[in-house]
């Protein structure tokens, strides 16, 4: 019983999700939770060279509930990590990564991510320091109507350095639920959210049912296959009998 219960701690740990939020007047306007990592890429001579990393301990959040950008209401969240496996007496500075938000205007209140950027500084395996940007090309879904929710369980976002020596960077949200220019009471997600599901899982949602109805196709062929041939050697040992 002791093991198993260590076992589901254990398992607690490893899927607890990052909690993300930015308040004005007490009241939450942007939430995020999701497991926060990436890949950062650079050049090193004639090499590429790759850095894989994951948000381990955030010690600082900050952003803005109403922010502007050209001419439309924005929300912005700045955290401070630390990525996996290190200390901050270790290299000194924190990594950061910001994401930033906008909402349309008139009946059309849909708001979606446009912008966001990964600051990082040395540590083993990477020895340059940096702050990444989205690249021009960069093509994201992460966006809802109104005062619904945002679900997806896996979003990339295209990372560049400022000269393209960056190019291959991603910084990937991973079980990802969000809701932007909202005034929600504390940090949770309201029991009653409604949400808006990302394509992808919108795409696997319709495979899976098609999947599952075609493998019980499949068994009741078999069992009807089956049944048929124990009926026909039935008879067969009958008239053998007989």
């Amino acid at each position: 019983m002791r093991h198993l219960l260590c076992l589901l701690g254990l398992l607690a740990v490893t899927f607890a999700l990052q909690q993300f939020s930015v308040k004005d007047g007490g009241k939450a306007c942007f939430l995020l939770e999701a497991d926060v990592e990436g890949e950062i890429k650079w050049k090193d001579g004639n090499e590429t060279k790759s850095f894989s990393w994951k948000l381990d301990k955030v010690t600082q959040q900050s952003g803005e509930c109403n922010g502007k950008r050209e001419g439309l209401k924005s929300n912005r969240l700045e955290a401070q990590f630390l990525p996996k496996d290190t200390s901050s007496g270790q290299y000194g500075q924190l990594w950061i990564f910001t994401l930033e938000l906008v909402q349309q205007t008139g009946d059309n209140k849909t708001y979606e991510l446009v912008d966001w950027s990964l600051s990082f500084t040395p540590r083993v395996g990477i020895n340059i320091t940096d702050t990444y940007r989205k690249t021009k090309d960069a093509v994201t879904d992460l966006s809802a109507f109104g005062s619904n929710a945002y679900k997806c369980s896996n979003v990339g976002l295209a990372l560049d350095a400022a000269d393209g020596s960056g190019v291959g960077s991603v910084l990937t949200l991973k079980s990802v639920r969000a809701v932007a220019f909202a005034s929600i009471d504390g940090d949770k997600f309201p029991e009653k959210q409604v949400y808006e599901v990302c394509s992808l899982d919108s795409k696997t949602s319709d495979i899976v049912p098609i999947i599952v109805g075609a493998c019980l196709a499949g068994l009741v062929v078999v069992v009807l296959v089956a049944y048929l041939v124990g009926r026909a050697r039935a008879k067969r040992q009958g008239y053998a009998s007989v």
